[in-house]
């Protein structure tokens, strides 16, 4: 299977491609970055694209997409530093990326493509609630999850995921410890389990709003370890 990663440089990103290089499922990976990755210098399976602008993909770049059976949408920031680059990270540059995608994409090809959009567990969908931190910031990127969920940011034949996990830290053990007072997750287990996802995909239930579609941490630590072995 061929994916495509995005956020390849970044704390959650750089486990996802290193997860899709170590996973024998996956044959190729196409990693957009904005700069070279040279640690993959040599890795057969993986090309980078360097992409200056997520606004705009050129067809050289858009091309090396073709017959990829999913995109692990790790591209983002916990707290942009303005409003401005908080919407190009929630809007524009997945707008952009799924409205290239669909260019080279006959109706069959969408349908089996996996969008996979990394979240986060305090992330507000309701733009009504009162928040008592990071107001704007959360509910900025539940909107996202919305766009991701109704419509695909309107590729509604382009299956869509959005994983939520809790507190991400490297240490298992200190993972366990803030894990008593909130949801948590090591980085290596989340990498496994958005990998886990984008390959098989997750289970529905079309008469509950989102159900399947949301996978919460609980879930992303038991699906991860699963394919860790642990």
């Amino acid at each position: 299977m061929k994916v495509i990663v995005t956020g390849t440089t970044g704390y959650i990103g750089q486990q996802v491609l290193a997860r899709c290089v170590a996973d024998p499922r996956i044959t190729s990976v196409v990693a957009l970055s904005r700069r070279s990755l040279p640690e993959y210098d040599h890795e057969p399976k993986v090309t980078v694209q360097i992409v200056p602008d997520f606004a705009h993909f050129d067809d050289d770049t858009i091309q090396t997409w073709k017959s990829a059976g999913a995109c692990l949408w790790c591209l983002g920031l916990a707290m942009p530093p303005t409003p401005e680059i908080a919407h190009l990270l929630a809007f524009t540059y997945p707008q952009a990326f799924l409205d290239a995608f669909a260019r080279i994409s006959t109706d069959e090809d969408l349908l089996g493509f996996k969008f996979v959009s990394l979240s986060g567990a305090l992330v507000e969908k309701d733009q009504s609630r009162s928040l008592w931190f990071l107001d704007q910031e959360r509910k900025v990127r539940g909107q996202n999850e919305l766009r991701v969920l109704t419509d695909t940011f309107s590729h509604p034949l382009i299956p869509s995921v959005v994983v939520r996990p809790g507190v991400v830290l490297t240490s298992s053990l200190t993972c366990n410890i803030i894990g008593l007072v909130g949801p948590a997750i090591q980085n290596a287990v989340l990498a496994a389990a958005i990998v886990d996802i984008g390959i098989a995909g997750v289970e529905r239930d079309e008469t509950v709003e989102w159900q399947g579609r949301c996978v919460e941490n609980v879930e992303l630590v038991r699906r991860g370890k699963v394919v860790l072995g642990r």
